[in-house]
């Protein structure tokens, strides 16, 4: 099994029992540090890093390849998904690099890397293991001082992480799996067919030099429908929970002011 599908098996694991015959969405409680309030007050500035897309084509003879123009096109609607979320919650956004700038600063790509590969660790502590609301709010993950070039050569006090996996199937895969659930049924007498496709997003909202994960959430989606054009709306949803500027201002003031949580979640994704 490949490090794609172990990731993305990882993620939506727990969502299969309840999507695996009509599509649906979900999102995990959120993970936040303890002190996030605190944290927050110094978090004026947030700079969207790149989102690392994947999406898998399934085929029967498991020569499964990447559909990287799928993957352009999600890169670019969760981009404008994630920035218009933001910008809701008074948060100032602070650009990614130009072409120009990118030649400018030769060690980007590698610094960016870095980040790529300890968000990676740290989303084991994060999201391998269920929690319920209480302990979701006393996470304390850090990536360390690998963030701290990335977060000082974009000028931002915080840095959005994004990571998406998706997939579909092809026409013989999902023959194999019609086939392969109807032989299930035989023996349970319930016949459960797979999606034929889905979609794990991740989001986490990380100090630029502490390099802690203030805030993070992860949300799914199983079942048709076009991926590329549900990513906006899940950027959306899973973001609904990430308490706004002013909240988070208020909060660390001790004065009374709703929270994100208390608000009304977005409309699942269909």
């Amino acid at each position: 099994m490949n490090s794609f599908i172990h990731r993305l098996l990882t993620g939506v694991a727990f969502i299969v029992v309840i999507s695996i015959v009509s599509g649906c969405a979900t999102m995990t409680p959120i993970r936040q540090h303890p002190d996030f309030a605190n944290a927050a007050r110094k978090v004026q500035t947030v700079a969207i890093l790149p989102p690392d897309v994947e999406y898998l084509r399934i085929v029967f003879t498991g020569d499964n390849e990447r559909q990287t123009d799928k993957e352009q096109t999600i890169t670019q609607e969760l981009q404008e998904g994630l920035e218009t979320a933001l910008k809701k919650k008074q948060y100032t956004l602070r650009p990614w690099l130009s072409d120009k700038q990118k030649e400018e600063n030769r060690n980007a790509s590698f610094d960016l890397q870095q980040v790529r590969t300890a968000y990676n660790e740290a989303a084991k502590q994060l999201f391998e293991k269920p929690t319920n609301e209480e302990e979701s709010k006393n996470y304390r993950v850090s990536l360390g001082p690998v963030v701290n070039p990335v977060a000082s050569l974009v000028n931002a006090e915080a840095l959005l992480y994004v990571r998406y996996n998706g997939f579909e199937k092809s026409g013989g895969q999902q023959t194999k799996d019609i086939v392969a659930g109807a032989l299930l049924g035989v023996l349970t007498g319930m016949v459960a067919v797979p999606a034929a496709e889905g979609s794990v997003l991740e989001v986490a909202l990380i100090d630029g030099a502490t390099g802690d994960v203030l805030w993070a959430n992860r949300g799914g989606n199983q079942g048709p429908g076009g991926l590329g054009f549900r990513a906006p709306l899940m950027a959306e949803n899973i973001l609904t929970r990430l308490p706004g500027k002013d909240t988070a201002v208020a909060s660390s003031d001790g004065n009374p002011a709703k929270t994100a949580d208390s608000a009304a979640p977005a409309p699942a994704a269909k």
